[in-house]
This record gives structure tokens, sequence and C-alpha cells, in this order.
């Protein structure tokens, strides 16, 4: 049997073991819970991709994921505005305006089928195109033009084709418009058809009409326009 003196040492030792322990736990308790509120205060971000991927690699993925995606953006919309300004861009790249207009291939007035012109407008612009009708029955040539373009500005103008002789054109559609004073025609704002009646062009009385034919398109707005022009003779 132990005798008082060591049962009393014993307590004492005990005692004084546990309380080293509490002091410990009690020095150990603040630092991780100062070290928590420190990840808190100065990284709430970061505790929040922590929290839903449930580990720190899981933070550092979604912060790449959506750097690219935002490089992505701003590459895309990049490349949308410069094909923006391919679209409008004239596919025939050698149309030129009433000082230069481009040459369509030769018609006359026993063609009975429709031709067709597309093309695109920059804001501001304007295409023109020219063609020789010959009049090959020996009736008059009807000019006759339409577009389906709600926004564009169509003219179409007509020369004779003989050296000094001059024309005189009455509008059954749209405005009388002089060019030259060689060169008249009719003009219409936005979808419709041209038609019109003309005196001159036989050359001495022979009867035969054949002229020039100048098709004209105009963009008055500030946006790019697709357009038509179909046109017989």
């Amino acid at each position: 049997m132990a005798s008082p003196l060591r049962v009393s040492l014993l307590l004492t030792c005990t005692l004084g073991l546990g309380l080293a322990s509490l002091v410990a736990c009690s020095s150990e308790e603040p630092a991780t819970v100062d070290e928590e509120d420190g990840g808190e205060t100065g990284g709430g971000g970061r505790r929040s991709s922590s929290s839903s991927s449930g580990d720190g690699n899981g933070s550092s993925s979604s912060a790449s994921s959506s750097g690219a995606a935002s490089s992505s953006g701003s590459s895309t919309s990049s490349s949308g505005s410069s094909s923006g300004g391919d679209v409008c861009e004239d596919p025939e790249d050698d149309v030129g305006d009433m000082t230069a207009p481009k040459l369509l291939p030769d018609t006359d007035d026993g063609v009975e089928t429709i031709t067709t012109i597309d093309g695109f407008l920059s804001d501001g612009d304007e295409d023109a195109y020219r063609v020789f009708v010959k009049d090959v029955g020996g009736a008059k040539v009807l000019p006759d033009a339409s577009t389906r373009s709600l926004t564009s500005n169509l003219c179409l103008f007509i020369e004779c084709s003989k050296a000094g002789e001059t024309v005189d054109v009455d509008c059954d559609t749209g405005t009388k418009t002089t060019f030259s004073p060689k060169i008249q025609g009719c003009c219409i704002q936005g979808q419709g058809r041209i038609t019109m009646d003309y005196s001159g062009c036989s050359w001495l009385g022979s009867g035969n009409d054949s002229l020039n034919a100048y098709l004209r398109i105009q963009n008055p707005t500030q946006a790019c326009v697709e357009y038509n022009i179909d046109y017989q003779f």
C-alpha cells in the first residue's frame, strides 16, 4: 500500500500534466482559428472556390477555365467585326460607277428572259453597269428594270448608240433624270420597277433603235445593302 506522501506526489504530478495539456490545447486552438480567420478575411473568393471544388486545385482550374473563356470571347468578337466588313465587300470587285460602269454581255429586243444582277453596297456606295441593246426586230426597244431591294435607289438610263443621236425619255414609272445631254433615264427609290417610253435613236428614219443602257444602283443608308437588279429589253 502506497504511503500518503507518495499518493500526494502522484496526484500533484497528474494534475500538473493535465493542466499542461489544457494549456497546450488552449494555446494551439487560437492559432488554428487565427489561420482560418486569416484565410476567410484575405481570400474569400478562394475559400468559396475551395468549398465548391473540394480542394485547392479546383479553384486554380476554375480560374484558368474562366480566363480561357474570356480570351476566346474577345477573339470571337474581333472575328465578328472583321467578317462584317467582308460580307459587305462587292463580290464583283471591278464594278464601277457611271464614269466607268461594268460592261455586261450584249442583248437584244428578241430576248424574252429576264437577266438578274446580284451584289452588295457599302454605305454611300453605288454600282453601275452598261449593256448594249440591239434592235433586231425593227420594233422599238422597251427598257425594263426592277429591284426587290427596299433601301436602295435604282436608275435606268439610255443612250443612242449612233453618234449624234439624242434621246428624250418619258417615265411610265419613276422620276425622269438627266445624267448628261445625251443620257436620260428614270429613277426609283426602294423596291419597284422602271418602264419608259422614248423618242429618237432611229438613224435617219431607219427604224433601228439600238442603244446603250445603263443600270445604276445607289445605297443612301449607313448600312450594308444586298441588292438585285432584274432587266429585260
